[in-house]
Parts: structure tokens; C-alpha cells; sequence
């Protein structure tokens, strides 16, 4: 199936980064709740496949004319630029579907995915609110 592909190259990308145990990342919990909920958004996945195999996807919601890239991974050590085809090749089917601008997902504060981010040269940057009930406003 689509989601056992998908959570089998999320392994390969785990492991190729030395992540013994992919299961236990928070990231790999958010992408299991994605797919369980898949049906009810206007999901878009793009991958490259080798020898029959999923070696890299990005996982994209349509919103309108925008889209939001949700998840990125590719097993790197393949081919050098397997990272940037990967996002090409999403943008062309992305734009083919009649979306504008790519929202990529969020760097965290990690320099070196901001670094990658911006050579991409974006356009605008999106204004991130977070909304607390005001109990809580003093932990910010």
C-alpha cells in the first residue's frame, strides 16, 4: 500500500541519518496521524521510486491556491541532489494543479534547513501566531 511505502522510506531516511529506532521520533507519530487522516484532506504525494521501491516523498495539502508541504525525506545518500529534483518535481505537479506558492514546512530554528530553505528563494515569509487560552501565555 501507499502508507506502508511511505512509512518504509521514513525508515530508510532514518536510518541513512543513523536513527536506530524511527518509530519512537515525534515526527514519525505526526506522519502516522497524516496518513490515518489522509481521507479527510486534499493530500498530494510525490515520490521517487527505484528499483520498485519509495526512496523519497513529500506529502503536500492543497489549500486553494496554496499548498503546504507537510513532510520531506529522501535516503540522501542515493544521489547527490536527490533533495532538490525532489522539490522540482513536487512544484511541477503542485503548479500543474493550479497551486501558486508552496508553504514549506517549518525549520524549527535549525540553521541549516533555514540555509536550504532560503536558497530556494521565497517570494514572502507567513507570519506564525500562536494562540494560547491566557493560562497559559505566561509559559511563552
Amino acid at each position: 500500500s501507499v502508507v506502508s511505502a511511505i512509512e518504509g522510506a521514513f525508515t530508510e531516511w532514518a536510518q541513512s541519518k543513523y536513527i536506530s529506532d524511527p518509530e519512537n521520533l515525534t515526527e514519525f507519530y505526526a506522519l502516522r496521524k497524516l496518513l490515518h487522516h489522509a481521507k479527510d484532506l486534499k493530500l498530494i504525494s510525490v515520490g521517487i521510486i527505484m528499483n520498485n521501491s519509495l526512496k523519497g516523498f513529500t506529502i503536500n495539502e492543497i489549500l486553494g491556491d496554496y499548498s503546504i508541504l507537510h513532510f520531506e525525506k529522501a535516503d540522501f545518500k542515493l544521489f547527490d541532489g536527490i533533495y532538490p529534483y525532489l522539490i522540482q518535481q513536487t512544484a511541477q505537479v503542485l503548479f500543474s494543479l493550479g497551486c501558486k506558492f508552496l508553504n514549506y514546512e517549518q525549520d524549527l530554528g535549525i540553521s541549516g534547513l533555514r540555509k536550504n530553505k532560503l536558497s530556494y528563494k521565497p517570494q514572502f515569509f507567513i507570519k506564525k501566531y500562536i494562540i494560547l487560552p491566557p493560562h497559559l501565555k505566561k509559559f511563552l
